[in-house]
């Protein structure tokens, strides 16, 4: 799936190529700079409107609610 400009979701139909290093080279139907889902693709449908985020403001939101989960746990612990 790919993320258009007007944040809206297009299915695209790929031609795949060379395999290495757990990389898979895209002969067609991507262009370079088009953004692309990685992650919760299931709960994504053609014609949705979506927020896309990049890779660093993915992982900083992951990494910020890795940190509360924590600090919920450690919470939990010092109130039993």
């Amino acid at each position: 799936m790919v993320v258009l400009p007007s944040q809206v979701v297009e299915q695209r139909f790929v031609v795949t190529g060379l395999r290495s290093d757990g990389e898979i080279v895209i002969q067609s139907g991507l262009a370079a700079d088009e953004r692309i889902i990685i992650e919760g693709i299931h709960r994504v449908r053609h014609g949705q409107t979506v927020e896309a985020l990049s890779q660093q403001e993915y992982e900083q939101i992951k990494q910020e609610e890795k940190q509360a989960e924590l600090e919920a746990a450690q919470s939990q612990g010092e109130a039993s």
